[in-house]
């Protein structure tokens, strides 16, 4: 299990433009994943992410578990920093 933490620096905070990315990226992950802010829900979900409603300024964790734990952080951390949100 690997846990990433990041804080939020895009103004509009994570919009659906940047989650829909995520949200497919994360989709052909064959573990679980799942994105805290205040609750935890499943990150392969778009409404589910949204739902979250994560603003500029807020802190937010991803938890992945499963095989290419390592490549598929990478690889989120990647989508995060192209669609500057951290």
């Amino acid at each position: 299990m690997l846990e990433l933490n990041y804080k939020v620096s895009s103004k509009e905070g994570l919009h659906a433009r940047p989650a829909a990315r995520l949200v497919k990226l994360v989709a052909s992950f064959k573990g679980s994943v799942d994105i805290t802010y205040k609750k935890t829900v499943n990150m392969k979900s778009m409404l589910l992410v949204l739902s979250l409603g994560i603003p500029n300024g807020a802190e937010f964790s991803i938890t992945l578990d499963g095989e290419n734990e390592t490549e598929m952080a990478q690889r989120i951390n990647e989508v995060l920093v192209e669609e500057n949100l951290i």
